[in-house]
């Protein structure tokens, strides 16, 4: 028998707050183009959110992606994809310096 895999919580990318740190998350957005000091974090935001209150999470791909080459979808920005995995935190700071 095939292994069960864990259900993920549907879950709204502006609604997403320290509580759900821990649990698994399918998250749908918009995919806003590679943090530029980074080749594995991308941006996912909430295209639905006021412009005075933006809405984004980050995404590793190098834990969502097995392929050496990342399929097209991502490597056009502003494609609409859906994540499912874990929400950690973290206290570290990104930037785009390198």
């Amino acid at each position: 028998m095939p292994q069960q895999t864990d259900s993920a919580q549907l879950a709204v990318l502006s609604d997403i707050n320290r509580l759900y740190e821990g649990r698994k998350l399918r998250v749908a957005g918009i995919l806003s183009f590679k943090v530029p000091a980074s080749d594995t974090l991308a941006i996912l935001r909430d295209p639905t959110a006021a412009k005075s209150k933006p809405v984004a999470i980050l995404v590793d791909l190098s834990i969502c992606i097995t392929s050496p080459t990342p399929p097209r979808l991502l490597r056009e920005p502003r494609s609409a994809v859906t994540v499912i995995g874990h929400l950690e935190s973290t206290t570290e700071q990104v930037s785009g310096k390198s």
